[in-house]
């Protein structure tokens, strides 16, 4: 059983990860040029994944300050326990899945999306966890190109990097808004950029149009679906976190 210390110190990890959640960042617009990113493995993130056949793995990454010895060890405490883990996992996924459910009767497209993995790391005093999901379907291949919109091109504004990485042997032709970063494929998007109209185009690096790196104005895409605003992914994670606070 947790200690009262143990307990409060979970609470304050909860409470401090979904801060990071609600406190959208101040809008910043995409710029027109391309950088090299200072994306890591322990900075918040949303992350896209894509396949060649248009499925991706999608993961949320949230991090948590374990300099104070309580919150190390209620950290280690959420790692240790599978139950948790289980019912984080689970719930996360359900969540996604009403996501993916809608965004397919909208685009008139099957989707699906599995159980998903939830995993809990530290690097040096920052707790990392990371909620995935595979998303199948989720872009569309039409002669070889890969093309991913919805469900983020409607009204979706990241409170965290979106982070986008191609499958080995593609490069974007194409993305709309620009992206903030790019760096050996992968494109970042910057935290409370606006992705609105959001589509990004991939083809073969040995294909017609292959350049390795994006450029404004990919065009109108032919899905169009409304709903995956900042609300829409909030809700999923309050819901799959909410797991930890019923815990405490």
């Amino acid at each position: 059983m947790s200690s009262p210390a143990g307990s409060r110190s979970r609470r304050r990890l909860l409470a401090g990860g979904l801060t990071v959640l609600v406190v959208c960042s101040l809008f910043v617009g995409a710029t027109g040029s391309v950088a090299a990113t200072s994306h890591s493995d322990d900075e918040p993130a949303f992350t896209v994944a894509l396949e060649d056949d248009g499925d991706a793995t999608v993961t949320v990454r949230l991090t948590y300050d374990l300099e104070a010895d309580d919150e190390r060890a209620a950290f280690e405490d959420l790692r240790n326990d599978s139950t948790a883990r289980t019912d984080l996992r689970d719930r996360f996924a359900s969540r996604m899945r009403s996501v993916a459910n809608e965004t397919a009767t909208n685009v008139d497209r099957e989707m699906a999306i599995d159980d998903g993995s939830v995993d809990l790391t530290t690097v040096d005093d920052t707790g990392v966890v990371e909620l995935s999901v595979h998303w199948t379907d989720l872009a569309t291949t039409t002669d070889g190109s890969i093309v991913l919109a919805e469900p983020f091109a409607s009204g979706f504004t990241p409170d965290r990097q979106f982070v986008v990485v191609p499958p080995e042997g593609y490069s974007t032709t194409a993305a709309t808004p620009a992206p903030t970063a790019v760096e050996d494929g992968t494109h970042v998007w910057e935290p409370g950029t606006s992705l609105d109209g959001f589509e990004m185009v991939l083809s073969p690096d040995d294909g017609p149009g292959a350049t390795g790196s994006a450029t404004a104005d990919a065009g109108a895409t032919s899905d169009s679906a409304p709903g995956f605003g900042v609300g829409t992914a909030i809700a999923a994670l309050l819901s799959a976190a909410i797991v930890f606070g019923r815990r405490s």
